[in-house]
């Protein structure tokens, strides 16, 4: 009996390390994304990281993906034969506005922790406010201004007149 209890542990020991081994660390990332047309025809700016700029993916997709734009186009992977897709695990294929071609773009670069999304404007619309004033008459009245010492010999004047000479102007 003491036999088989030691066998069925290491057996479960066995399973557990097995198991372990052979599940896949999967990693979560959220993508920021981009809803702009434009973004395979120019430089679209799609996070608060400047950074980052609209890609649209080759797939003919209305949203953009926005990924950090530091990685030159020679270390990127051109995209299937199909201009569609991509054959690399963590990749898309997008038009990239530098690179003159499709190519596999790291989705891990358009993690929202690279390029953080700008942020969402709502626009109120205000009451118009009016308010009547009553027609006043304004003089002006023209006071003359002191001569002020080049630079160099306004260091030679002593600090309180320069102070005084600076509430004169404002």
């Amino acid at each position: 009996m003491k036999y088989s209890n030691t066998v069925l542990i290491i057996l479960i020991y066995l399973a557990i390390f097995i198991n372990r081994t052979q599940q896949q660390t999967t990693v979560n990332i959220t993508i920021t994304t981009c809803n702009d047309f434009s973004c395979n025809l120019r430089r679209t700016p799609c996070s608060t990281n400047l950074d980052c700029e609209c890609f649209a993916p080759a797939s003919n997709s209305s949203t953009g993906i926005c990924a950090s734009a530091l990685i030159s186009c020679s270390s990127l992977p051109a995209c299937d034969m199909n201009n569609r897709t991509c054959s690399y695990s963590g990749t898309i294929c997008v038009q990239n506005t530098r690179c003159g071609e499709p190519v596999c773009y790291p989705t891990l670069l358009a993690s929202t922790l690279i390029c953080p999304p700008l942020p969402t404007t709502r626009q109120v619309p205000l009451a118009p406010q009016v308010r009547l004033v009553p027609q006043a008459r304004v003089a002006l009245v023209a006071r003359p201004v002191p001569p002020v010492p080049p630079a160099p010999l306004l260091l030679l004047v002593p600090l309180a007149q320069r102070v005084q000479l600076a509430h004169q102007f404002y």
